[in-house]
């Protein structure tokens, strides 16, 4: 179910209380990103699933979390955030999240050349260009996948993918010098399915 499309039922709604009522006695209301996704940490201690479902890794989503938290983003916008493919674990791919957000939090429109020149990517000359390389590849990516849900706010999705699939060629003309070769499709049709069981 999208973020979007979730609706408070009003039972819910009728719980909640302003904490800042006189002579109120509840527990003070979320007041951060994190403690709105998952109830100032006791979520993924206390919920509990099916033996046919499990709670994924919210280790990324979190750290995401305590990056944009301060940004003035309204909750929906901070969630599209947070579940974005972005690896935090990248520094690059990290700074280039980090950088989408606060232009998105200014000024509404986020233009990839603002971290990003197209028509620079060149073959990786070591392991260590390689690996920046992938970087990039991340940053595109996730370009590409705002583009898809602020559509009017990431207008340069084209280029954005055309840069990916540059990034995608170079790779692979990387990986071939060292001797990587390309997997080839195979010919479901080359041998016949079935044989006859008698020959006239």
């Amino acid at each position: 179910m999208d973020f979007l499309d979730y609706k408070v039922s009003p039972s819910a709604v009728g719980t909640v209380t302003d904490s800042t009522d006189e002579g109120s006695h509840m527990e003070a209301q979320p007041t951060t990103i994190c403690d709105h996704l998952f109830g100032q940490g006791q979520f993924l201690e206390k919920a509990k699933t099916s033996p046919f479902y499990f709670i994924t890794n919210c280790e990324d989503i979190l750290k995401v979390a305590a990056v944009i938290d301060e940004m003035p983003l309204s909750l929906e916008d901070k969630y599209l955030f947070c579940i974005s493919p972005v690896d935090m674990n990248d520094e690059i791919s990290g700074q280039g999240l980090v950088q989408f957000a606060e232009s998105y939090s200014k000024r509404g429109v986020v233009h990839l050349k603002e971290i990003f020149t197209p028509g620079t990517l060149q073959v990786p000359k070591s392991q260590i260009e390689l690996m920046e390389l992938e970087s990039i590849h991340k940053v595109l990516d996730l370009y590409v996948w705002l583009s898809f849900r602020l559509e009017e706010s990431f207008p340069d999705r084209e280029v954005a993918s055309a840069q990916k699939e540059m990034c995608n060629l170079l790779i692979e003309e990387f990986l071939e010098r060292l001797g990587w070769q390309r997997p080839r499709a195979r010919n479901l049709f080359k041998r016949p399915l079935w044989r006859p069981a008698f020959r006239s």
